[in-house]
């Protein structure tokens, strides 16, 4: 007997997934994020209830593996996210489905502004969870998304997600991910944060060029000691460092988007106020401008 089976995958129609710049995205993120507002006020303002804004999903025009996430704030971003990002690369957590998100310098990766993993990455921490259905409602909400725009199949009788493998004009090529940056009051942080996401993205969805950057790594270019402080770095920032894949990942990230924390300065990549290490700690009443 064939099992029943919900496919938003390659079997059933797809919605159309828009396309979008970095900038456009960004400029997406904070009007989404304004307009929720403004819905929740009018909401509460009259008892009644406003529409639910749901997870937007985008492509970025450079690569359309990489999926674009809008949420309607930065707390639906963080329940969506935070528990899934702790399940990847948090030392502490590392394949561990946690019960609920710390608060305060112990929030690690959950109190990250930015995120970004694989799509069966996520799907793997959907099954650890026990299945869409035992996951928190914004996570559920985030898979619904995801599997309306067959970005993700689900077995209904399994509970099992799975990444597929078909999506857009890229079939069986890189691997599909997921971005997301959450809005805040700093265009400029908030455009930083993107950039070095979007370089995670670029991991994810072009093995060739991860190879490039495992060879670096791995090359004259840095020696032994350099690599020691670069794992510290991360290790401070909570990382799970005994991973190669994250160590690689984030020092590629880093390395092209930074300017003052690695002490180039200018007007070009991120700055060091708005990465891990520095400006508003994390888990506090503000935006955390951490970002993954």
């Amino acid at each position: 007997i064939r099992p029943h089976t919900f496919h938003m995958g390659r079997d059933a129609p797809r919605a159309t997934i828009p396309s979008r710049t970095l900038e456009e995205y960004a400029h997406e993120i904070m009007s989404h994020a304004s307009a929720c507002a403004s819905a929740t006020s009018a909401r509460d303002a009259t008892g009644k209830n406003a529409e639910q804004s749901l997870v937007l999903v985008r492509s970025w025009c450079a690569d359309a593996r990489v999926f674009l996430l809008v949420f309607p704030s930065a707390h639906a971003q963080r329940r969506a996210l935070g528990r899934a990002s702790m399940y990847l690369e948090d030392p502490e957590t590392l394949g561990v489905v946690a019960s609920a998100l710390p608060s305060g310098a112990r929030g690690g990766v959950a109190n990250y502004s930015g995120h970004n993993m694989r799509v069966s990455a996520l799907c793997r921490f959907i099954d650890a969870c026990g299945g869409v259905d035992a996951c928190w409602e914004e996570e559920r909400e985030l898979m619904r998304a995801l599997m309306m725009h067959g970005i993700v199949t689900h077995d209904v009788r399994t509970g099992m997600c799975v990444a597929a493998r078909d999506v857009g004009k890229y079939r069986h090529k890189g691997e599909t991910c997921v971005v997301a940056v959450q809005a805040s009051g700093d265009a400029r942080e908030v455009k930083d944060a993107l950039i070095h996401e979007a370089m995670h993205g670029l991991w994810y969805a072009r093995s060739a060029y991860a190879e490039q950057c495992y060879a670096y790594y791995a090359s004259d270019a840095l020696d032994a000691r350099e690599r020691a402080i670069w794992v510290d770095f991360l290790r401070e920032l909570r990382y799970a460092t005994e991973d190669e894949e994250v160590v690689v990942n984030e020092f590629q990230a880093y390395m092209a988007t930074e300017t003052q924390m690695f002490g180039g300065g200018g007007n070009g990549g991120g700055s060091g106020a708005t990465k891990k290490g520095g400006g508003k700690k994390s888990g506090s009443s503000s935006s955390s401008s951490s970002i993954d």
